[in-house]
Order: C-alpha cells, then sequence, then structure tokens
C-alpha cells in the first residue's frame, strides 16, 4: 500500500523490516543488538512499521524476570513490483530508494571498517560495483532471473551464517539522440 512504501521511506524503518525479514520474531533489545543501535532509538520506527501493519507483534517472552514483546514482520517477504507497476507510487519510491541507497552506504561503511570483511575470494562478503550496458532482451531477462535467484537465496532464513546486505537498482537509461539504440 501506499502507507506501507511512504513508511519504508526512512533508511531506519527500512534496517528495521529487513533485520526482522532475516532473523524475526526478535524482541526491541534483540533487534537494537542486530541493527547495533539503543532500543530507544527504535521505538518510535517500529511504532511507525506496527501502525501500517509491516510488522507485527507476534507474542510475549520473559527473559530475566522481564517481559518482553516479539516482532516479526507481517510477511517473510517484500517485493516492489506491484508498487513500481502504479504509476500514482512514483515520488514514494523514489523515497523508498533514496532510503535504500543511504541504509548501503551505511552498510557498506560499517563493512569496510568490519575485521570480517573479504573483498575477494569464493567467501567474499565485501562487494561495489556499478554497471551501464546495453544488454539484449534475452540477456536482461536472463539478469532479472540471477537476482530473483539471489533474492530468494537471501530470503532463505536460519543457515548459520554471516549476515550481509545486498542492495541493486535496475533502472534504463535513455539513449542520447546521436545513439542508435
Amino acid at each position: 500500500s501506499r502507507e506501507e512504501l511512504q513508511c519504508l521511506g526512512s533508511p531506519r524503518r527500512y534496517d528495521i523490516y529487513d533485520h526482522l525479514a532475516a532473523a524475526g520474531p526478535l524482541s526491541i533489545r534483540e533487534l537494537a543488538n542486530r541493527i547495533g543501535a539503543q532500543p530507544s532509538a527504535l521505538y518510535h520506527h517500529l511504532r511507525q512499521l506496527l501502525k501500517v501493519g509491516l510488522v507485527v507483534e507476534t507474542g510475549h517472552r520473559v527473559r530475566g524476570r522481564k517481559r518482553e514483546t516479539v516482532y516479526n514482520t507481517r510477511a517473510k517477504r517484500m517485493r516492489m513490483h506491484r508498487a513500481l507497476e502504479d504509476p500514482a507510487n512514483i515520488d514514494i519510491l523514489i523515497g523508498v530508494v533514496g532510503a535504500m541507497c543511504r541504509q548501503a552506504d551505511r552498510d557498506f561503511q560499517a563493512g569496510l571498517n568490519s575485521p570480517n570483511a573479504r573483498p575477494s575470494g569464493p567467501q567474499r562478503n565485501l562487494a561495489v560495483n556499478r554497471l551501464v550496458g546495453s544488454p539484449s532482451p534475452g540477456t536482461l531477462g536472463l539478469i532479472n532471473a540471477h537476482l530473483d535467484a539471489v533474492s530468494e537465496l537471501l530470503f532463505t532464513r536460519g543457515e548459520g551464517g554471516e549476515r550481509v546486505a545486498f542492495t541493486w537498482v535496475l533502472a534504463p537509461l535513455d539513449t542520447p539522440a546521436d545513439e542508435d539504440p
């Protein structure tokens, strides 16, 4: 919905959603620990996510004599395909992409400073790239199939590996008038 998309226009709310989708259900304390923030810094954003229904309370548990509320995403997977198909969402989606890119920048900076950063090899967990190309329709189909496959792999929970963030944007670029398409 438009309200859900508007809510995701905040890098912090997008990050909360992604962490809950990847590892939920979590308490606010567990979520703050995963994000690297104080719980008090997350309550406002969590309330916004609850208000639009992207996050739900899934119960309570007792930890050290203290009762904690546990939160999770309403759905395990979020896709933007349908939102992209509605021209009324363009302005909101521009904000969402901006939030995603700001969070990707934060993730990358944290990754650069991580003692676990591996920029090469088969277990590489740090990479950056921007490519501009002119793929054929068939090649574009393959690119989309691979991106969908990567998404499915990252939606898999509980494999016990380290956490990584993967952000991508695919956008058509206008062909200059003096260039053949």
